[in-house]
């Protein structure tokens, strides 16, 4: 279940959780999203773009966002971390960028192919 906010459940880590693993054998998750919202199966091929769940606030999290993580193995615990790189977004609702690493402090949104001239 989501926390109440300010509330965090140390047990669970991530609390509801995807992980896709890419093409290139890294693995992707997505942590703390909203209870049955998981919009995919396991085993499904996900697209750019595609709706996969609502983010929540489930899992050791405080608030209410997503825990996004690229990593070499499917067990966090596992797991070291590498850094993502993006084929294109938005930054700071400002710019639109191309192969790009985000920093903490940045504001990113999804660039959709047809917004691209």
């Amino acid at each position: 279940a989501d926390n109440t906010p300010g509330e965090m459940n140390r047990e669970h880590l991530t609390g509801n959780t995807i992980i896709i693993k890419t093409p290139e054998n890294e693995y992707l998750l997505l942590g703390h999203l909203k209870p049955g919202s998981i919009a995919i199966k396991q085993g499904q091929a996900v697209e750019p773009g595609q709706p996969l769940a609502r983010v929540g606030n489930s899992g050791n999290s405080s608030e209410p966002h997503l825990h996004m993580q690229l990593m070499t193995h499917a067990v966090m615990q596992e797991a070291t971390g590498i850094r993502i790189r993006f084929d294109r977004l938005n930054l700071n609702h400002e710019s639109r960028v191309w192969n790009y690493a985000p920093i903490r402090t940045n504001v990113i949104s999804y660039l959709p192919d047809d917004s691209i001239r």
